[in-house]
């Protein structure tokens, strides 16, 4: 019987790796897999990521897929972040909604407004949830934003 929530990650950039680091902070849930256009910076996160995490905690080792495609079919992910440029988001978070996967999406969305009702309604659809991130909510830069936006309100 498999354990935990194992977790796929589309997308290595600079950023793709505060995200591996935090999959690694999340109890029962493991990073097991990454894709990436990029084949060369998707190893390079994978090699990283298992230096700092693998076998701590009997984490398995991030392996590399080729295409996200095929990471979205992968029987043994539950669940995929989806770290791309918004113009992919659109089919990268359908084809992971269609394989019935949970999909964690970096801000924005998509692209446009008909895309993100599109991914909306796909997901309200299949047995799986839709999220965006919002890594900055609590910063002291958003935090200062908000209160402007109050003190200007009045």
């Amino acid at each position: 019987m498999k354990q935990g929530l194992a977790i796929g990650l589309i997308g290595s950039d600079s950023a793709a790796y505060q995200r591996a680091d935090a999959v690694a902070r999340i109890p029962g849930a493991h990073l097991v897999a990454v894709a990436d256009h990029d084949e060369a910076a998707a190893q390079k996160l994978a090699h990283v990521y298992n230096q700092s995490h693998s076998n701590s905690k009997g984490r398995p080792a991030v392996r590399c897929v080729r295409t996200p495609q095929e990471l979205a079919h992968d029987p043994s992910i539950d669940a995929i972040i989806l770290h791309t440029a918004p113009v992919h988001n659109e089919a990268l978070g359908l084809a992971c909604i269609g394989a019935r996967k949970h999909v964690l999406v970096q801000p924005p969305l998509a692209a446009s407004v008909a895309a993100c009702d599109r991914l909306a309604q796909a997901a309200a659809s299949a047995p799986v949830q839709l999220g965006v991130s919002f890594m900055m909510r609590y910063s002291p830069a958003a935090l200062l934003a908000r209160v402007a936006r109050w003190l200007h309100a009045e």
